[in-house]
Order: C-alpha cells, then structure tokens, then sequence
C-alpha cells in the first residue's frame, strides 16, 4: 500500500514538470517551425505546378476532342451527302432498268431502244443488239446492287463514328470534371499558399521582434518577452454594438443558403471609418501587419490589423484588432487602455472579408507565436467571457 502510494506521489509531482517543459518555447523552436512552414509551403507550391501543368493538358485535350468531334461531324456530313448522291444515281438506274424491260417486253414502240432493234438490218444484228441490251440491263443492276452495298457500308461508317462521337463527349464531360474538380483544388492550394505566405511573413517578424526584445536562441519566450502585468480588459471602442457574435453565424460574404461558418470574434459597428480604437488592456503590441498592396481589390482577408499581448494576473492572452484604416503603434511597442492603437475602417477595396466599417476584436489564450499564430480554436474565446459587452444590436456608450 505505501509502495502504490509513493508510485502516485511520484506521477504526479513528475506529469506537471513533464507539461511545463512541453509548454514551453524558445526562439529556437521559433525558428524551426517557420523552417517548416517553408517546406509545408514550398510543397503546396510544387503540387500547384504540377496541378497546373494537369490542368492545361486537360485544357488542351479538350481542345483536341473538340476538333475531333467537328471533324467526325463533317465526316458524317460528307458521307451522307455520297448516299444521297448514289440514291439518286440508283433511281437513275432503275429508271433505266424499268425502260429496257419495257422494251424487252416491247410495251413502248416509241421507245429509243425499240427503234434500236428495228434498226437492225439482220437477223444476226437483231440478235447482237437485243443483247446488248439485256447487258445493259444486268450492268446496271449489278451498280445498283454495288451502289445500295456502299450504302450500307457507309451507314455502318456513319454509326461508327456517331459511336466515336459519343465516346469523345462523354470523354470530353469526364475532362471537364477533372478540369472543375483541379480548378477547385487550385482554388484552395492558393488560399493555403495565401495563407501559408502570410503566417510565414508573420512568424518573421515576430523572430525579429524577440531578437529585439534581446531574446537569445534558447531563451523562453514567456520570460524575455517581458509583457507588463494587467487587471482588466476594456472595451476597444467608446461606443458601438455588436454585429456579429462569437460562434457559428451565417457566411456574410455569400448569399448560399445555410452557409454557416464559425466566427472567432466579435464584430462591433456603428461607427464610421476614422473613429479610434483602443487597446483593450496594458501589453505589448507583437504584431503590426499592414496590407501589402492596398490598390490590389481582394487582396487581403482582415485588412490591416493589430496584435497585442497581455498578461491578465499571470494568465497570457493575445488580443487582436481587423480592419484597421490605419494603424498607429509599432512592434514591440508597450501600450495601455488608453493607448489609440488604429483607427476603424472596413469595406476597403482590398478587403475581400469586409461588408462595412467595423471591428473585428477577437481574444485569444496563450502567448502569440508561442501557443499559436491564427486566432483560432482551441485558443480563442469569447470575447464577452472577459469584457462586458450588451447583447447582439444592442448600443453601448462607454469602454466598461
């Protein structure tokens, strides 16, 4: 019994070390998970070629079938044309048949071939040219029997190639699937490409930003970021109200019927494009990303934005600030509630995830870049679990 005792003591004094060190960060892991993204982003970009090199074959295949299919229908075109034609030559044929058998049967003393006969000048001339005739007679329905053969030879020729035609369509709609399908994947190795290119950009600079702190290679990161201590949090704006929850909403940006995603913030409106936004508590501010190329339409999802972070009674949290018109702190910067860290703006032209002037405050749990980059499950929260704010639509005309 004291044995199992002992065992336990000794499991549990070892599991919490065992957690802080796993918790734990240093600029070196830092530094060796930006070396991943890099590969990871390196990799999507060698599949995108790839997916593109597939895409303009397909593209060129279906060009190809589309050529085929015009020349198979010209083909049968033409082929139909000859069968009429030799319709007509066999009516031509049995036009003449049915006259010799008519003078054969001598039925028609005008007939051409009957004064041919009554030309002949002996019996033996008689004889040669009523020959001739019964020649001509079978000449033209061995044509004709040669003629209706090539007729069918030749349908059979047309039923190929309307086989062949429909083999190439439905060829051509299993391409344009793929063509979709690869489209598609495009679509989203560019947004994870976007994605990827942002969060490297992001995770540099923050690098950068803990060497300048004086940061060294092993150091923890929670130890020489050194984030002033703090109380409370406050609301960022002097007034406005909530647009958006935090949680499951319908997709703004579309008009597809139940196209629910999650939302990881909160969106506060009711002020117009300039107005201050504050800082929600004491911190430093570890992240300032500005839009790239703001003449560019739908360049950015989120515009320019603000992170900062804090230390609420020994617990860290990072708060971050979306579609600033202007930012006006810098990394690295300490700042308090009271410190305008940008200004409201929104509907941008290279906003492509904005509808309006608004802000989009969003709370997260942990140390930015220790814990996590993207303020997303499961180190985000509910930014009303820490600040009070009124229910959705309604007005609130102070910070607390």
């Amino acid at each position: 019994m004291k044995i199992l005792m002992i065992v336990v003591s000794l499991i549990l004094i070892i599991i919490p070390k065992q957690l802080d060190a796993d918790n734990s960060k240093t600029l070196k892991d830092l530094i060796d998970e930006l070396n991943a993204l890099e590969r990871k982003l390196r990799e999507i970009k060698t599949d995108k070629s790839l997916t593109e090199t597939k895409i303009r074959n397909i593209e060129n295949n279906i060009i190809k079938i589309g050529l085929d299919i015009n020349d198979i229908e010209k083909n049968i075109f033409s082929i139909q044309d000859s069968i009429t034609n030799l319709n007509n030559k066999i009516k031509d044929k049995e036009m003449e048949i049915k006259t010799l058998l008519n003078f054969l049967q001598l039925g028609n003393s005008e007939n051409f071939y009957y004064e041919y006969l009554l030309g002949s000048t002996t019996l033996t001339e008689f004889i040669l040219r009523y020959g001739v005739i019964e020649q001509l007679t079978g000449y033209n329905k061995e044509l004709i029997e040669l003629m209706n053969d090539m007729i069918l030879k030749r349908n059979e020729k047309i039923n190929d190639l309307k086989t062949e035609k429909t083999k190439l369509k439905e060829r051509k709609e299993a391409l344009l699937v793929e063509q979709m399908q690869l489209g598609e994947r495009m679509n989203f190795l560019d947004e994870d490409a976007r994605s990827l290119e942002e969060e490297i950009k992001e995770a540099r600079k923050t690098i950068e930003n803990y060497r300048k702190l004086g940061c060294r290679t092993n150091d923890l990161l929670e130890i020489c970021s050194k984030i002033p201590a703090t109380n409370i949090f406050f609301r960022p704006l002097e007034q406005g109200y909530i647009t958006s929850t935090y949680g499951i909403r319908d997709n703004p940006l579309t008009t597809i019927k139940n196209d629910y995603i999650w939302h990881y913030a909160i969106d506060i409106g009711g002020n117009k494009i300039g107005t201050p936004v504050y800082a929600a508590s004491s911190g430093r501010v570890v992240l300032v990303h500005r839009v790239e190329n703001p003449l560019l339409p739908n360049s950015s999802c989120g515009g320019n934005y603000v992170i900062i972070q804090h230390n609420l009674k020994g617990v860290y949290y990072a708060t971050r600030y979306m579609h600033l018109s202007e930012i006006l702190v810098t990394e690295n910067e300490l700042v308090d509630s009271n410190t305008i860290i940008g200004l409201v703006g929104g509907n941008e032209i290279y906003d492509r995830c904005s509808t309006g002037p608004h802000l989009d405050f969003a709370i997260a749990r942990g140390i930015y870049a220790k814990d996590f980059f993207y303020f997303r499950e499961p180190y985000t929260i509910n930014p009303t679990s820490l600040i009070s704010f009124p229910s959705l639509g309604i007005w609130f005309y102070s910070r607390f």
